[in-house]
């Protein structure tokens, strides 16, 4: 057994490097108690390090919690080829860092981006999650930019119009922000660990590389990216989670989990995208209600 399988059985968190393809990721473990698969953390972006999803690690207190940076970002190497900032290849890191820590049964809880990379890599290596959580989640790209369209027509006047202007006309400047206050983060100021995730992701290749300048404006290799036919594949418990003013709108994400065998979703009065720094208390208690519930005992009671 290699040694980092052994610090897996410890109780205080540790962290290390994992060796991929493109270069060293980054991760942290948070030990929790070993009678539940541990929960991978899959942050957003691409491009936007794990800082702002640290907060999870609350939920030790019931399983074992693993944050890692996707490459491109955080602590992980920044410095990569462009084939290394693709759906496959993070898929393909994700299953390098499984296997690195000896994990074999698991839950993957995946943010906005990280949300396709959970389906992606339940597509590729198919029913070896036991669990998914759905945060906020990117499912298809082409339903999150008619969302984007619903969205950006929904701000009040003049930010709609003004978006359509160049983005170096301060006009547009300010109806940007006001798109995120409305629906990323109502918070203000935002808490550090967002601030400072958001600061790396406006540096970081990834997001522009394979997303766009901005959530509403998609020109990267994502595009045409759609894991929505995974969901009818799935047998696992699947819990979808949302604000109620999320950028991942309510209406798509019912429709997701009703695809979904064992589909469920928690809408967040009053919520955003950053949900899970908003309501802190009601998100975790929401996550533990999803493991104690009845549909999730199997795999819970049986790993």
């Amino acid at each position: 057994m290699q040694p980092h399988a052994h610090k897996m059985q410890t109780q205080e968190p540790w962290e290390g490097f994992c060796s991929v393809e493109h270069g060293q990721l980054w991760y942290r473990v948070h030990p929790g108690p070993a009678n539940r698969p541990p929960v991978i953390v899959l942050h957003g972006g691409p491009g936007c390090p794990s800082t702002y999803l640290h907060s999870l690690s609350a939920l030790a207190d019931f399983t074992t919690v693993v944050f890692y940076d996707q490459l491109g970002c955080g602590r992980s190497t920044s410095d990569v080829p462009m084939s290394a900032l693709t759906l496959d290849s993070f898929t393909a890191d994700l299953q390098v860092l499984l296997d690195t820590l000896r994990i074999k049964s698991f839950v993957l809880l995946g943010h906005s981006f990280g949300g396709l990379l959970a389906l992606h890599h339940q597509r590729c290596f198919p029913h070896t999650a036991s669990a998914l959580l759905l945060a906020s989640p990117l499912v298809a790209t082409s339903d999150w930019m008619a969302d984007m369209a619903v969205l950006t027509g929904a701000l009040p006047e003049p930010y709609a119009d003004d978006l359509n202007k160049p983005q170096e006309d301060p006009a547009y400047v300010a109806a940007e922000a006001q798109f995120y206050r409305t629906y990323f983060c109502h918070l203000q100021p935002w808490p550090p660990e967002l601030q400072v995730a958001v600061e790396q992701l406006a540096a970081s290749p990834a997001y522009h590389l394979m997303w766009g300048p901005t959530e509403f404006t998609q020109t990267g290799n994502l595009e045409g990216a759609d894991c929505s036919g995974v969901l009818r594949t799935l047998r696992c418990p699947v819990l979808f989670t949302c604000g109620s003013a999320d950028e991942a709108r309510p209406e798509t994400l019912r429709r997701y989990a009703d695809m979904c065998e064992r589909g469920q979703l928690k809408v967040f009065e009053g919520g955003t995208h950053c949900v899970h720094l908003e309501q802190p208390d009601e998100f975790l208690q929401v996550i533990r209600e999803f493991f104690g519930h009845d549909s999730a005992i199997q795999w819970i009671t049986s790993v």
